[in-house]
């Protein structure tokens, strides 16, 4: 092996040269966990997490539940209604219509529950 002036030597040639260096001074401790955030303990009393009444993310955050389980609803309904009512019409042609209605239906529950949330979050 050929040492050039001024090359570092491989990894796994030797020990390091020279003393490790000094890490200096303790480091601080770490400062307390917030008991707000703690998992275990639950949230601080008053915190915004507590569902204090009045509380307009806990208010903001219910609605925006509800107004997702009526589109959850409203989306399952989509699914099962088409095969229920292709069943009941015996003509073929039955399938293609409620195909075409279907995609329909799921640009405009699309585009109002777009709407309904950007309302929620004024």
């Amino acid at each position: 092996m050929n040492a050039t002036p001024g090359a570092t030597p491989d990894a796994g040639s030797g020990p390091a040269p020279g003393p490790a260096p000094d890490p200096g001074p303790d480091p601080a401790p770490d400062p307390a966990p917030d008991p707000a955030l703690s998992p275990t303990s639950g949230p601080a009393p008053g915190s915004v997490r507590d569902g204090v009444p009045g509380d307009p993310v806990a208010a903001l955050a219910g609605r925006q539940l509800r107004q997702a389980l009526r589109t959850v609803g409203a989306v399952a309904a989509l699914l099962a209604g088409p095969p229920v009512l292709a069943m009941w019409v015996p003509d073929p042609r039955a399938w293609v219509v409620l195909s075409l209605a279907v995609q329909g239906v799921w640009v405009g529950l699309a585009v109002l529950q777009l709407r309904r949330a950007e309302r929620l979050e004024r």
